[in-house]
């Protein structure tokens, strides 16, 4: 199987406090737009700083989300780094034959679909079309590599492009840096 060209878009940091961490991206790495809003699992933060952009992700102080879990296991640090695909299931497909676990994913705002599978959990064919709508354009999809503790994030173009601009809105060309193919 040939997997779909993929391209780096963005580097998610779990912090304990995003408003710190913006003013030391922003001390250090220069200035750059950045716009922050709260979520379900707590406080996440877009921008730009040195060229790439960067997601802030600080869990709240209660929850068993797959952040809540790195910062519970390594503190603040690099959780995942996101790539946009022209084609998710190739992209996850291709990645379980590498021997990659699919640990999470989630589905646009709409909610058409969640599904969580953890690390030691075998993945079969029923997981995949069970999402119903993997390959349709509104599904992220996050991949344990064994990369040192951080996951690869696909993220497919239509959906992921229109949630940011949605919310990004007249910022979303100096914060995402890397279109999407």
């Amino acid at each position: 199987m040939t997997a779909p060209e993929i391209t780096c878009f963005h580097i998610a940091v779990v912090v304990a406090d995003v408003d710190k961490a913006i003013a030391n991206y922003k001390r250090f790495l220069g200035e750059g737009p950045w716009r922050v809003r709260e979520g379900a699992f707590g406080r996440l933060a877009y921008g730009s700083a040195a060229g790439q952009t960067w997601e802030l992700i600080q869990p709240s102080d209660q929850g068993g989300s797959q952040f809540h879990r790195f910062r519970e296991q390594h503190g603040e640090g690099i959780q995942h780094i996101g790539f946009w695909t022209p084609d998710i299931r190739a992209s996850v497909e291709q990645s379980l034959a590498a021997g990659a676990q699919l640990v999470w994913a989630s589905t646009d705002a709409e909610g058409n679909a969640a599904v969580q599978l953890l690390p030691a959990a075998e993945v079969t064919p029923e997981h995949l079309s069970g999402l119903g709508v993997v390959g349709s354009g509104r599904l992220g999809a996050f991949m344990d590599l064994g990369f040192g503790g951080w996951r690869l994030e696909y993220i497919v173009k239509a959906a992921g492009e229109k949630w940011l601009a949605d919310w990004l809105a007249e910022d979303y060309d100096q914060i995402i840096l890397t279109p999407a193919p």
